[in-house]
């Protein structure tokens, strides 16, 4: 699989930044080509939470957003998602209109989504709200 989101936000921000992958490579403290294989999306993102965090951090991109654009759930997050109700639950209130229309990005959604009705928006954590 290609993690197009997360190579295009750190090749933007290479960009942006005016440095070098080898830069990038030393201040996460991972090998030069194995971040070149990453961007050529020849390799998955870093397995480890903690790299991705450097990357982003030297990058001066949004950590979590990284992490998320990698296929990962950032791990203050997890005991959210460890509940198959609780993803259910986050799946129907990010999916109904009304939240539509406050989603910068919502062409991803679903065209007819799931009606949440019995949700409280108690049940999500403000970090997700």
């Amino acid at each position: 699989m290609i993690y197009k989101e997360f190579i295009q936000k750190i090749a933007e921000a290479i960009e942006r930044k005016k440095c070098t992958l080898k830069d990038v490579a030393r201040y996460a403290n991972i090998d030069i080509s194995y971040l070149s294989r990453i961007l050529s999306g020849k390799r998955n993102p870093p397995y480890k939470e903690e790299v991705i965090r450097r990357i982003a951090k030297y990058l001066n991109i949004d950590e979590e957003e990284l992490i998320f654009s990698a296929g990962k759930i950032p791990a203050k997050y997890q005991r959210y998602f460890s509940n198959s109700a609780n993803i259910s639950k986050i799946i129907k209130y990010f999916s109904t209109e009304s939240i539509k229309d406050k989603i910068p990005n919502k062409n991803h959604l679903e065209v007819n989504p799931p009606q949440a009705q019995n949700f409280e928006s108690t049940d999500t954590p403000d970090e997700l709200l």
